[in-house]
């Protein structure tokens, strides 16, 4: 950040005090999209689909397979190689891998079932539940929520709707300081996530 930027951060923040309760979600794209293609799977006494998906996550972000993440619609078959190619490695060195390589050996078994995805539908459902438990840990019952005009879609207010939280409408950004504040804020802070990632990675590379 040079001098400008941290002064605008630090008049920005300046505005935000005890009054001003802040709530953020962080979703993981990665993430989304290996949960529409396991949408069908769920947990039984033989797999914990849960701990598959976030092992398929992690192993995603840890070997940072370009293919997979240029080739969405095609994940199934990428997903398989990636797989396939790490657990050969694996053996290698079982003695540190060998846990690793079960957990792989029981995805590849699931992924031979699984087909890819025709689409991604993304939608904003997960923000929501997240802030409903907001409103009930801070025993908040009185509120309106605004979130930005999307036009005709209003996928974010729908997707509000659909668990239940109330008194939920559009407002023209340009109507309401709250939504410029709120959307500078998650401005800033998705700025800040991005600039650790790249430091960890330049850090892993060093």
């Amino acid at each position: 950040m040079n001098k400008s930027n941290v002064r605008f951060l630090n008049d920005f923040l300046s505005i935000i005090d005890d009054n001003i309760l802040i709530y953020f979600s962080v979703i993981s794209k990665i993430e989304f999209i290996i949960s529409q293609v396991f949408a069908d799977y769920r947990n039984d006494i033989l797999v914990d689909m849960d701990a598959m998906k976030y092992t398929i996550v992690k192993a995603i972000l840890m070997y940072r397979t370009q293919e997979i993440l240029d080739s969405v619609l095609k994940l199934v078959k990428v997903l398989k190689k990636l797989f396939s190619e790490r657990f050969q490695h694996n053996k290698q060195n079982l003695l540190l891998k060998k846990r690793e390589n079960i957990a792989f050996e029981q995805i590849l078994i699931i992924i031979d079932s699984v087909q890819d995805v025709k689409t991604i539908d993304w939608e904003y459902k997960t923000p929501f539940v997240g802030f409903k438990l907001f409103l009930n840990e801070r025993s908040i019952c009185n509120y309106s929520l605004y979130t930005d005009k999307e036009g005709e879609c209003s996928k974010t207010l729908k997707a509000a709707k659909r668990i239940e939280i109330e008194n939920a409408s559009e407002v023209d950004s340009v109507e309401s300081i709250g939504i410029r504040i709120s959307d500078t804020l998650a401005g800033v802070i998705s700025k800040l996530l991005k600039a650790i990632h790249n430091s960890l990675k330049y850090a892993a590379k060093e």
